[in-house]
């Protein structure tokens, strides 16, 4: 691969997390929190009884960043910590029953995704391009 086909893909991928960032923070915005928030409590709502490791795994976020947002949102008491019934050392996520958001993660990816339904695509062509990209930058 050429450096301008490179440089075409960059841009590309750029491009993309620069659209998925700004409608994630316009949703964000629209429900009162910051995107890395909104972020947080879609996962935390998608995957109850998780730690701060696996949510950091699973959005790639770095530990001290989730920490202080989790921190925030618990401050907020909109997310609440729990001793695992197995490993007490071991810290569990979960959204405050009391808290009751508009939101949920089917909306948030339509939303993000606003012009899927605009647009002919073929999903395994578009899986099959991101896992190549996905190694490339692995290796």
């Amino acid at each position: 691969m050429t450096t301008e086909q490179l440089d075409l893909i960059y841009t590309k991928l750029l491009q993309i997390h620069q659209l998925m960032n700004t409608n994630l923070a316009e949703q964000a915005r629209s429900f009162g929190h910051s995107t890395s928030e909104y972020v947080i409590l879609l996962d935390v709502m998608t995957h109850p009884n998780s730690d701060l490791n696996a949510l950091c795994d699973r959005l790639g976020m770095k530990r001290s960043a989730a920490s202080k947002t989790v921190q925030k949102l618990v401050e907020k008491d909109i997310i609440i910590r729990t001793a695992d019934g197995i490993d007490r050392r071991k810290i569990n996520l979960n959204i405050n029953p009391s808290y009751e958001p508009d939101f949920c993660q089917n909306v948030a990816l339509n939303q993000t995704f606003n012009g899927s339904d605009q647009v002919e695509y073929d999903f395994d062509e578009i899986i099959s391009s991101l896992n190549i990209v996905t190694c490339m930058l692995s290796e």
